[in-house]
């Protein structure tokens, strides 16, 4: 029963941070202000989430699951790692680009660091990349931590100088996902013919079934 209740208090406080950090800013949310849009004591909030970044990083881990879910829809056993990775960029940025509250919290976590810690633990992350290395016979050394920096380095310095009204444009999408394929040694005949797919693919994305 205790154990129940604590669940459903984690659950109130990672929701009602959600809300907030969409809405009002991660950067200028506090466990006070938190507290008192939730009507709970900020002590409880420090129990459960050691500080404001653990508890940024969980609400993190629901964005890129309800990505999951919407990319999920758009994908097929049979497409190659490179279209699943094109397909994914599309839908990742479309959905930035569509909502700022969300544009805005993502961009203060990636600014934060936040995704370095979580960004190989997330399975369909994680396991997209898998399947891209062994595909297309990547290199040891560029594998693990190096796309990572690689990956995350580059959406960071893009969300600082792109504008999101650019996120929808071809040339930014394939700029941004021709980056980390070619830097790996995938021919660019490959990249531009699975950018192409993924275009036709995308071309219904329908983000109203994108709920996060």
């Amino acid at each position: 029963m205790a154990y129940q209740k604590g669940m459903e208090t984690k659950t109130k406080i990672l929701k009602g941070s959600k809300k907030l950090f969409l809405t009002e800013r991660f950067t200028k949310s506090t466990f006070k202000k938190i507290g008192e849009y939730l009507n709970i004591n900020s002590n409880l909030i420090t129990y459960y989430f050691s500080n404001k970044k653990t508890l940024a990083k969980y609400v993190l881990i629901d964005f890129f699951d309800a990505e999951r879910n919407l990319v999920d829809q758009y994908i097929k056993e049979t497409y190659s790692p490179m279209l699943t990775y094109a397909i994914r960029n599309r839908i990742h940025y479309q959905i930035l680009a569509d909502n700022p509250n969300i544009l805005n919290f993502y961009s203060e976590a990636v600014s934060a660091g936040l995704l370095h810690n979580i960004f190989n633990q997330i399975p369909y992350i994680k396991k997209m990349y898998s399947d891209f290395f062994a595909y297309y016979d990547v290199k040891k050394e560029y594998e693990d931590s190096y796309f990572i920096y690689l990956e995350l380095g580059s959406e960071r310095e893009i969300l600082l100088h792109f504008k999101p009204e650019m996120y929808n444009d071809e040339t930014f999408i394939r700029f941004i996902t021709s980056i980390f394929p070619l830097l790996v040694g995938i021919p660019n005949t490959v990249v531009l013919e699975e950018l192409k797919q993924s275009k036709l693919i995308c071309s219904n994305l329908n983000l109203s079934q994108f709920t996060f």
